[in-house]
């Protein structure tokens, strides 16, 4: 293949990458707003959403591999940096792979923001689960020696039962 050729099939892949990156990022963006509403129903909806445009972004992520390969380099960052340095470093094809670089940093901050609201709402949860199953004091005895749930029905007096 050209370098030319080279060129253009890389600026089309990292194009399909960012504005692929730029969606997950908005969707994760929007699952932090449903995480706060404690929306499940939406929550639900932008999991099946995500899961689809993981799925769109692993395949890209392969075609790029695949690109790598073919031109004897490593799969990996340093591989592709090599390949731009290779073509002369195209401006916009360097641009694009940094803005996805960043973009996927952004994505990664964001999902693991998310995952710290999940976590806390499954914490609220817990407590008001302990709560109504007879736990004196919703923040006491949650969690074992090993940090696993353990919740304690024998004592206190139930709100509900079960």
């Amino acid at each position: 293949m050209t370098d030319s050729a080279s060129q253009q099939q890389l600026h089309s892949l990292l194009e399909a990458e960012s504005t692929l990156g730029e969606q997950l990022l908005s969707l994760l963006q929007r699952e932090t707003t449903v995480l706060e509403q404690r929306d499940t129903e939406a929550l639900v909806a932008l999991t099946e959403e995500k899961q689809q445009l993981l799925q769109v972004l692993e395949e890209k992520a392969a075609q790029r591999s695949r690109f790598l390969q073919a031109d004897g380099l490593s799969q990996d960052k340093a591989g592709f940096e090599q390949l731009l340095e290779r073509l002369g470093n195209p401006p916009t094809s360097l641009h694009l792979w940094e803005k996805l670089h960043g973009l996927l940093e952004q994505c990664q901050r964001q999902n693991q923001l998310n995952g710290r609201l999940l976590e806390a709402g499954r914490r609220h949860s817990q407590q008001a689960l302990s709560l109504l199953l007879g736990g004196q004091d919703p923040n006491a005895g949650l969690y074992d020696q090993k940090g696993s749930v353990n919740i304690s029905t024998s004592e206190g007096h139930r709100l509900a039962k079960v």
